[in-house]
């Protein structure tokens, strides 16, 4: 499937969000917008009658913008576009360089339904056994996710951050007593991905647990996008003294969520965490998590 065509206005608001900039909604016309208010990366104010974005974070704002472009560097895509509406040959070097390919800026994509493993998790894929694993810094990608059949006894976790995912073995610690675990990327990138993760959430009866940031953003991501269509099935990772890892968080983060009300009522197991968030006026991402960053 060939990547979604964004206009030149479209690559320069994301630009802009990725600068630290306030953007009207409007800028992001139809399923852009969409997909940017479910990206968990920005946070949306009100100023008249009009709707305003700005990343929660610019530095994950920009790794997402990448990712959704696919491109290297957004700024020289957008002056590829540019210089090519201009009416200017680009060479393919050029090419190459800004786009992550030199046919076309609108070629590539990433596809399928990834998954990822802390050691080894014996499944079953169209018919055969295998012990599914992945070194750390990969994941597996599945094509057809009806083909894949889990024991019930284990437990799917969702992880926001891509990095994080790519790189959970670094997070084992949190999942010891958990059993076995299957981690699924929230992927909000890849066409249809997103949709075939909840479907096959849907389709299992088995455990959802939510590896998220440990801030208002990440809670409600949570509640309104699994604890509400799971129910009891789903809860939230709340990491052994989380409230003190709160007194030490990110203040200027917490200011860009502070107008983020979770509703609680959904999941009652959350309302401490985010009384804890208001109270310490912080938050913590959750690569602070890491073993490298544990301590």
């Amino acid at each position: 499937m060939a990547k979604e065509n964004y206009s030149i206005s479209q690559v320069k608001a994301l630009a802009a969000l990725c600068d630290g900039e306030v953007v009207r909604r409007v800028a992001f016309k139809g399923a852009l917008g969409r997909m940017l208010e479910d990206s968990g990366f920005i946070v949306v104010s009100k100023q008249g009658k009009s709707y305003l974005f700005k990343a929660i974070s610019p530095a994950k704002m920009e790794a997402y913008a990448r990712r959704l472009l696919d491109v290297e560097d957004i700024r020289e895509y957008l002056r590829l576009l540019q210089k090519k509406a201009s009416g200017e040959d680009i060479s393919r070097s050029e090419a190459s360089k800004g786009a992550n390919g030199s046919k076309r800026f609108d070629e590539r994509v990433m596809k399928g339904f990834k998954v990822n493993v802390i050691g080894m998790l014996d499944v079953t894929y169209d018919g055969q056994s295998l012990a599914l694993a992945a070194p750390r810094g990969m994941c597996v990608e599945l094509q057809d996710w009806k083909k894949l059949t889990i024991a019930d006894n284990v437990t799917v976790v969702g992880v926001e951050n891509y990095e994080t995912f790519m790189y959970i073995k670094d997070y084992a610690y949190l999942f010891e007593d958990r059993g076995p675990c299957l981690f699924v990327f929230r992927d909000t990138v890849t066409p249809g991905a997103y949709e075939r993760v909840r479907d096959f959430l849907l389709s299992v009866p088995n455990r959802y647990l939510h590896f998220g940031d440990l801030d208002l953003g990440g809670v409600n991501i949570y509640l309104n996008e699994y604890r509400r269509i799971l129910g009891d099935r789903a809860s939230f990772l709340l990491p052994y003294g989380y409230e003190e890892m709160l007194r030490h968080g990110d203040n200027a983060l917490y200011i860009d969520q502070v107008d983020l009300h979770p509703d609680v009522s959904l999941d009652n197991a959350v309302a401490p965490l985010v009384d804890a968030i208001r109270r310490c006026k912080a938050v913590v991402e959750q690569e602070r998590l890491s073993i490298a960053n544990s301590s």
